[in-house]
């Protein structure tokens, strides 16, 4: 857990932001970048995520150098129970959608609308500083015309349940968006847009991460909508008409939805992801003694149960590494859900690890190799699925814990209900909200 959770503290957002950031009277920089704030002009801040709040924080404190007679205005959309304190009153703090529901809601559409009448108010004096984390495509939501809410929840829905990764989300939810894809700067005229971003995609690539709302030139491919619609929806009776109308209807134009009306050209800078955890994590793993071996994934890794198993097998393999005692990695599996009246409660993270307790009764591991086990994993926002939970765990009294409540692997499995499977066997993470996201962080050791 300290290795994990070490890795959880290298990226949290407000010390990450204070890390790299540096204001004096009229300069903003970064080691790499500097930026020349206009002292005519307003510092205008904006942002959606899981961290945002704390990014805002640790930019507030960061802003702090300014001259004190730049004009201080903004709006962040953030999740309930986020906001811990008092920011700035110049800039709204909204929380607009409930812990563990991922989703848009009508109070983010409205936080949405006002973060766009911000941008679009920018003037060529102005400087706009947008913070985006992990869970921001949630959090920014305007639909296109046709498409409501709830057909975009439907929509979100369906492929989630399916199993849809993270860049089929996102590539969907910015052909049905005013706002991704390059929206939320379309219209706007000011001096300069810098966002910073805490990743939580995987090879972190800028149109994927919150849906991509800042990146300039980004083009939609509506065909390739349609394509994971309907492979999500062979019947096409689960998603709403409307949705497949104002995509095709969107297909007949041209492609290019680049911001053509926008005089800014945003920058957008990464300060931390998933590697940046992995690899703080592996210095903690050393200063209690372990050697390791760690990787943090850059593409989509697949399923969540395959990642248990397999990461089980490897660590179960270091009896024939002795060099080595402790794996580190990284990423972001999926799940593939079962009917919902059969579904269960969890999320990617505990159904990881219920599969590499399952592969260890099946491989039938001996108790001289079972006492000296552990295998965690846990998501560094806290949440796994729609659950309070941050992951779980296993040891040797979890593995004996389970038998002797005769709890059974693979039925638990096939219902993805980890969650109760773990909350019988004392094994959740419970961390409240970590303030970040970068994906999920998984630690194994095979103690000597």
């Amino acid at each position: 857990m300290a290795i994990w959770q070490a890795g959880v503290d290298a990226v949290r957002a407000d010390q990450v932001i204070k890390h790299h950031l540096f204001a004096s009277r009229y300069t903003l920089a970064t080691d790499e970048h500097e930026w020349e704030i206009d002292p005519r002009g307003r510092l205008i801040i904006v942002g959606a995520g899981k961290a945002a709040f704390m990014m805002a924080k640790g930019f507030l404190r960061v802003a702090e150098g300014f001259d004190s007679k730049i004009e201080r205005l903004g709006w962040i959309n953030v999740p309930e129970g986020t906001a811990v304190e008092s920011l700035d009153p110049a800039v709204v703090v909204s929380q607009a959608r409930p812990a563990g529901m991922n989703e848009p809601t009508t109070k983010v559409l409205e936080g949405t609308q006002q973060i766009l009448q911000l941008a679009n108010s920018a003037t060529p004096y102005d400087t706009v500083v947008c913070l985006l984390s992990g869970g921001g495509s949630a959090l920014l939501s305007s639909p296109i015309e046709g498409v409501s809410l709830d057909d975009k929840l439907m929509v979100i829905r369906t492929l989630s349940h399916g199993g849809a990764n993270i860049e089929q989300l996102n590539t969907v939810r910015r052909g049905l968006s005013h706002v991704k894809g390059g929206g939320l700067i379309r219209n706007c005229h000011a001096k300069q847009w810098i966002t910073f971003i805490i990743s939580d995609v995987l090879g972190d690539p800028l149109e994927a991460i919150a849906s991509g709302p800042t990146v300039a030139s980004l083009k939609t491919d509506y065909q390739k909508i349609l394509s994971i619609l309907r492979e999500f929806d062979p019947g096409q009776k689960r998603i709403p008409k409307s949705v497949y109308e104002a995509i095709v209807s969107r297909s007949n134009e041209p492609v290019d939805s680049s911001p053509k009306r926008s005089t800014v050209r945003p920058q957008n800078i990464i300060l931390a992801n998933n590697a940046t955890a992995i690899d703080a994590a592996g210095v903690e793993a050393v200063r209690r003694g372990y050697a390791y071996w760690m990787h943090s994934s850059r593409t989509s890794e697949g399923s969540a149960e395959t990642i248990g198993r397999e990461l089980a097998r490897q660590t179960l393999g270091l009896v024939d590494q002795p060099k080595i005692q402790c794996l580190i990695t990284g990423g972001e599996p999926t799940v593939l859900l079962p009917p919902r009246d059969q579904c269960g409660r969890g999320g990617r993270n505990q159904q990881l690890v219920l599969a590499a307790l399952d592969e260890l009764i099946r491989q039938n591991v001996s108790e001289e190799i079972l006492k000296r086990f552990v295998l965690l994993s846990g998501g560094t926002d806290g949440e796994d699925g729609p659950t309070d939970a941050a992951g779980a765990w296993i040891d040797q009294d979890v593995f004996h814990r389970a038998q002797s409540m005769k709890l059974d692997c693979s039925e638990y499995l096939k219902h993805c209900d980890a969650y109760r499977f773990f909350e019988q066997t004392n094994a959740l993470i419970l961390t409240g909200h970590t303030h970040t996201n970068v994906c999920d962080i998984r630690v194994a050791i095979l103690g000597t």
